[in-house]
């Protein structure tokens, strides 16, 4: 049996256990041009900066600089019309009212160590050219 969260008593005191972390990380592409050293995640609204560098350095080894987050509504639906935010569009026009985290990863230029990130704000705007 391979869960998040474990019992505190289970039958028979089985000590075969699978680690699974109980965030998530999506990684996406970001909306805007961005330079070759940056990388765009949206992560669980229950992650904290210090869960987020825990994350990174403890599964990843990736040694973090810096951690700055930011909350996103989701798009919500209100009657029959769709009402947009400034994020990007839902995949296969999904609407989704919960809350996104978006988080944006540079590798730092120059640095000696090249695992080190910076881990920036995300900026996530509607493209107005794709006339939505």
């Amino acid at each position: 049996m391979s869960t998040r969260w474990y019992p505190l008593y289970q039958r028979g005191n089985p000590q075969l256990r699978v680690f699974l972390p109980n965030f998530w990380m999506k990684l996406v592409e970001p909306i805007h041009q961005q330079h070759n050293n940056i990388v765009q995640f949206i992560v669980s609204t229950e992650m904290t900066r210090y869960d987020i560098k825990n994350y990174l350095e403890k599964i990843y080894n990736v040694s973090v600089v810096e951690v700055k987050t930011r909350i996103v509504s989701g798009e919500y639906n209100r009657g029959s019309w769709v009402i947009k935010t400034n994020i990007a569009p839902c995949e296969n026009n999904k609407v989704s009212s919960r809350p996104t985290v978006p988080v944006q990863v540079r590798v730092t230029e120059g640095h000696q160590d090249e695992d080190s990130v910076r881990i920036t704000e995300g900026h996530q705007q509607q493209d107005s050219s794709r006339g939505e």
